[in-house]
């Protein structure tokens, strides 16, 4: 038997009726004991892994008797136990402990620390415990000018991701001047960075661009590695829909293996997908198929419900354009079920879009067109001009077949007046050609 084993008990309710012998003073200073040696034996990387250990043995002694040096250790470890939980990708967890670390720190830390339960809460699709702590926050920063500014862009976010781009714009404009009010450079870049999301999904391609131009020549000064990666990540983005492919590889391929350094099994998922979207639109798609299925397996690993609705959306195109109807139309209906639950309503705009073109080429226009009405509405809703632009020429496609000329030509110009005006032209000339094919099959006098 080695030596550490024989303090093992053979069974836990030995373990439970021993723990119970000790009077709760004596459990109290055993367990901060325990918080202490663990503290003083590692350093570095490795106490910071062990921070949930320590925060757990200070709450339990805090628990049984509560002293000022209990609370402000708990205080500090918990918070260490929230960022470590964070970047493993426990979220439930992180959001625990950044909660126990904000109820005993001072009002303008409490409110920073409750911004990241908020954002932790928002990871594991705990959408109204995210609204909650955010507004908690929002009241406990008071005229806190950077506390607020951190509160008002959780809100943003959450209001982003629900699909209430208004909000979400106003929200990151007031926090990105609060910001500044407040000579904070570092939340300036990332509020900056967050900003070029809501843009480019709202296809104002330009000002994304700025605006992730701006993000990344803060933070080349004042953030992480981290943080300058995942800015890049969003400038990839904007490249690819901007049709510059060979920039947006490039870019995409350095920035994965950056997280592979960082070990962001997170961000690992998330840009393998996007790597998949490069080559589907650059047409590559074994490559696509490929990239989507290794993303896939680690959004599972790690339970990224909210990715994973994504690349399944998109691997369903993959299935569509190689000839697998039936996969395809599966991904579809497994991607909406993914986003419904966590209410990601333009993921469901997408996915819903998808399906229908999946229907239609079934031959099934009738219902096709009824879901491209819906799949419109909720991604008008999120005022995505590029994706609403491209269903409704998918839409017209549907009515020449039905042999709704008028309304046909109706939607093919508002959808090709959008994908002008967002600047995708390579899409656009794909949707020219191929509503003149389909005008061609059925007899239809051209649209374009």
């Amino acid at each position: 038997m080695f030596a550490e084993q024989a303090y093992l008990f053979r069974h836990a309710v030995l373990r439970d009726a021993a723990y119970q012998l000790h009077t709760p003073a004596d459990r109290a200073a055993l367990h901060a004991l325990a918080a202490t040696l663990i503290e003083h034996t590692f350093s570095g990387d490795a106490l910071a892994a062990l921070s949930p250990e320590i925060a757990d043995h200070l709450h339990a002694a805090r628990n049984l008797r509560d002293t000022p040096e209990l609370r402000a250790r708990e205080a500090h470890f918990a918070a260490l136990a929230g960022a470590a939980c964070e970047a493993a990708c426990r979220y439930q967890d992180a959001c625990t402990y950044w909660q126990r670390s904000a109820d005993l720190a001072p009002a303008d830390e409490a409110a920073q620390r409750l911004c990241k339960a908020a954002s932790a809460a928002a990871a594991f699709e705990q959408h109204s415990l995210c609204d909650r702590l955010a507004a908690r926050a929002l009241e406990l920063a008071g005229d806190r000018t950077a506390q607020r500014a951190q509160a008002l862009s959780v809100m943003a976010i959450r209001a982003q991701y629900t699909g209430r781009q208004l909000q979400a714009e106003q929200g990151f404009r007031d926090a990105l001047e609060l910001f500044r009010l407040a000579g904070d450079l570092k939340q300036q870049g990332l509020t900056l960075r967050n900003l070029s999301v809501l843009l480019l999904q709202t296809s104002r391609m330009a000002e994304a661009e700025q605006a992730q131009m701006q993000a990344l020549e803060i933070l080349r000064d004042h953030g992480t590695a981290h943080e300058i990666a995942r800015t890049e990540s969003h400038l990839a983005l904007t490249y690819q829909v901007t049709g510059r492919f060979e920039q947006a590889q490039e870019l995409l391929l350095r920035v994965l293996a950056q997280w592979r350094n960082l070990g962001d099994q997170r961000m690992i998922g998330a840009d393998t997908s996007n790597l998949a979207s490069l080559y589907l639109r650059m047409g590559r798609m074994d490559r696509a198929e490929a990239e989507y299925k290794a993303a896939l397996e680690v959004q599972r690993r790690i339970g990224e419900r909210r990715s994973e609705g994504i690349s399944l959306t998109n691997l369903a195109l993959v299935y569509q354009n190689t000839g697998r109807p039936e996969l395809a139309a599966k991904a579809c209906i497994d991607a909406l079920a993914i986003h419904r639950e966590v209410e990601n309503i333009h993921g469901q705009g997408i996915a819903l879009g998808n399906l229908a073109f999946n229907v239609a080429a079934a031959g099934r226009h009738a219902e096709s067109e009824r879901m491209f009405h819906e799949a419109i509405e909720l991604l008008h809703r999120t005022a995505d001009l590029r994706f609403e632009g491209a269903n409704r020429c998918h839409l017209a496609y549907v009515l020449v077949a039905l042999g709704r000329l008028d309304e046909a030509r109706q939607q093919w110009e508002a959808g090709a007046d959008m994908l002008r005006k967002v600047g995708d032209l390579p899409q656009l000339e794909q949707q020219t050609a191929a509503i003149r094919q389909i005008c061609r099959d059925y007899g239809a006098p051209p649209l374009a």
